[in-house]
């Protein structure tokens, strides 16, 4: 639906359901919640003209700030005040006026703090609010930093919320300290997983006078790592401060599992689905304006306890055009409440940049079905890139709520998950009906025809059913132990992170048996009925290399290795290809090994404990020539598996033990060139270890 001049649409918004813990409760089950009447018409008011400092890219501000992030509004004294700034200049840029579209060009400030530690300049960005102490006339302003981590070098940008103050309406600052950090004693690439920890940045301010509280709404970057084929990940997380406490760096308290004990420094967070915040006396409800035109409500900032996030019809706010908002109520100075009607105000200056955009949204009553979808907290992907190998347009980026490979040092407990992954070629799934198979760009098994089900059988605490979603996807139930528990609608933007189904808590003793039935209906948006299965994931104490892998030696059990037929030598880390080397062309990967010419590559893991364990391999080559490589599975000096690797296209058999282990024993993995004159290809080899008993 495309909107034009004083076009006007409804959206009702279907609100949210019972606490379950957080990750889990919306993570992928909006559907279940129950319904919040609500109606919302939006009119575009958009002027002929807005002026430069909302809309810098129809009208080239004079200010010569490169701005990709949202400006601070304050009111100080009975004036509206702009107040931003570029984290890479020491400019500060400063408007006040009596209205957030009447504003006059003051004096510019300074701004350029250094890090207490290692004392190299933050790249403090003024961005996302700021609060003024009347009382004291101060400001107080929180500042998205970014700074290089102490391993220097590695083309990465780590994210950290730090606190600037101003007694003279932010011509001069004083730094004041850090307010927001990860963990810092880790190197970004110290952590296991396809992804290395961003940090929290890019915030909105939310300061709720009537509780008390400043609350920082932040996004969150999972950024993955050199050679990783994924896309970035982008949550939000929220942290809180007493009023009383002015902002003070070390009062500051992360969000996580329904409570507030977590530190700002280095604490853990779960994810919220709420970023710009704004209270509406008239809904008695905080509303959000999140990603791709999001909108969620909450009752108790407390609890966090927001709904899904909503999909408004159309792309308003929040998308690579318009990714900048500032909600204000009609009278344009406040940022912090309205009644029914809200002025909301779309920007954006710098990449793909867009015009400005003016919009009057009005709550009221009224209950529609949810009919525009649901949306998450965000994620940047080609995401057509990833289903379709068919496709020929241009990639799309969409606001999803998906999650990626296992991040074990996480703080979620769905992105932290231990598990097993067993793919839809599994010899362990078991189809029945007429499943059609997709090799590529994502394998899946496919079915929409009423009645076909597969079935998988597996032991732990819990399972993870992940299907693609998609716009000719339609409905299935799922159904574990014999019990119906939910029926799914795949509809949907296009990807294939999607957990469709998630089940903790369960015995693990006992051997469960998930099934999925495809309904062979859908709802009315959807053009097809097809159920695209793509993989289970159960709970276990298992260790997939790819998973387990970091800059860190023996982290999770698991060490790098070269050797000669008579000795080993570990590996080094290179932080710029995430890989461990050494000279002679040895290079292990997250998920592949390459031999060098006298020395095989050997990816080892050390058993943490006794045990009986299950080794699962199965490699191919990627290259032209296999270069008489040879592989070998062994456990300390005992030869379990071993077999020449075949050209690309022919099948290399797969390793399936099952093996008693000690404490300290090892399982080696080594690829090792028979015929040393002859080029080899990379081994794609991700070898998972699971214990079984």
């Amino acid at each position: 639906m495309r909107l034009t001049d004083f076009a006007k649409w409804i959206l009702v918004l279907v609100a949210w359901g019972a606490g379950a813990p957080h990750g889990v409760r919306a993570a992928e089950d909006p559907a279940s919640q129950r319904a919040l009447p609500c109606t919302l018409t939006v009119t575009n008011v958009t002027p002929k003209a807005l002026p430069a400092h909302l809309d810098p890219f129809t009208n080239p501000s004079p200010d010569g700030q490169w701005r990709d992030f949202p400006v601070s509004t304050i009111v100080i004294g009975g004036e509206l005040w702009i107040i931003y700034k570029n984290g890479y200049s020491d400019k500060v840029v400063r408007y006040k006026g009596p209205h957030m579209e009447d504003m006059a060009r003051q004096p510019d400030g300074k701004l350029n703090p250094r890090h207490p530690t290692h004392g190299t300049v933050v790249h403090p960005y003024l961005l996302g609010g700021m609060w003024y102490d009347a009382a004291g006339k101060k400001l107080y302003a929180p500042m998205h930093c970014e700074y290089p981590p102490a391993t220097s070098g590695d083309g990465i940008v780590l994210r950290q919320v730090h606190l600037a103050t101003s007694t003279d309406t932010g011509l001069t600052w004083s730094y004041e300290g850090p307010l927001l950090t990860g963990d810092r004693s880790a190197a970004p690439f110290d952590n296991s997983g396809p992804f290395w920890d961003g940090g929290d940045g890019d915030f909105y301010l939310y300061v709720d006078e009537p509780g008390g509280s400043f609350y920082l709404f932040t996004t969150y970057y999972l950024w993955p790592k050199p050679g990783v084929q994924s896309p970035y990940f982008m949550r939000h997380r929220a942290a809180r401060c007493k009023i009383s406490d002015k902002m003070a760096p070390g009062k500051w308290q992360r969000f996580y599992q329904g409570g507030w004990e977590e530190p700002g420094i280095g604490g853990k967070s779960s994810y919220v689905d709420a970023h710009r915040v704004i209270y509406s006396t008239y809904l008695k409800r905080y509303v959000s304006f999140n990603y791709g035109s999001g909108l969620s409500v909450c009752s108790d900032l407390g609890k966090q306890d927001w709904s899904p996030c909503f999909k408004v019809p159309g792309d308003y706010w929040g998308t690579q055009k318009n990714l900048e908002i500032t909600p204000m109520a009609p009278d344009g100075t406040s940022t912090w409440a309205f009644g029914r009607t809200l002025t909301l105000y779309t920007y954006l200056q710098g990449w793909n940049a867009g015009p400005a955009h003016k919009y009057r949204l009005e709550f009221g009553p009224g209950e529609t079905s949810d009919k525009n979808g649901y949306l998450g907290w965000g994620v940047g992907v080609e995401t057509k890139k990833f289903w379709d190998p068919n496709w020929e347009g241009p990639a799309t980026t969409d606001p999803l709520r998906p999650y990626g490979e296992p991040s074990y040092d996480l703080s979620d407990p769905i992105e932290s998950r231990c598990v097993r992954k067993v793919s839809c070629f599994h010899s362990e799934m078991k189809y029945a009906g007429t499943w059609t198979r997709q090799d590529g760009p994502s394998p899946a098994m496919s079915s929409g025809t009423a009645r076909d089900s597969l079935t998988f059988s597996f032991r732990g605490t819990g399972i993870y059913w992940r299907a693609a979603q998609g716009p000719d996807c339609g409905k299935a139930d799922v159904i574990l132990d014999g019990q119906p528990q939910k029926t799914v609608d795949c509809y949907g933007t296009y990807t294939p992170y999607k957990f469709w189904f998630v089940k903790t808590g369960l015995d693990a003793g006992t051997t469960h048996t998930v099934k999925i039935v495809v309904r062979g209906d859908k709802n009315e948006r959807a053009s097809g009925t097809r159920i695209v299965h793509l993989a289970f994931e159960h709970e276990a104490e298992s260790n997939q290399a790819s998973d387990g892998f970091s800059g860190v030696m023996g982290k999770n059990g698991w060490h790098y290795l070269a050797w000669d037929g008579k000795a080993h030598k570990k590996l080094e880390f290179q932080s710029k290809s995430n890989t461990w080397q050494t000279a002679g062309a040895v290079v292990i990967g997250p998920d592949y090994q390459t031999a060098g010419e006298n020395w095989a590559s050997v990816r080892q893991w050390v058993a943490p404990h006794d045990g009986t364990v299950r080794i699962e391999a199965a490699p191919r080559l990627d290259g032209a020539d296999p270069g008489e490589l040879s592989l070998v599975v062994s456990k300390n000096a005992e030869t379990l598996w071993d077999a020449r690797l075949a050209p690309p296209g022919a099948t290399t058999a797969t390793c399936d033990q099952t093996v008693v282990v000690r404490k300290a024993d090892t399982v080696s993995f080594a690829v090792l060139k028979t015929s040393p004159a002859k080029a080899a290809g990379r081994v794609l080899w991700n070898p998972t270890i699971t214990c079984v008993r």
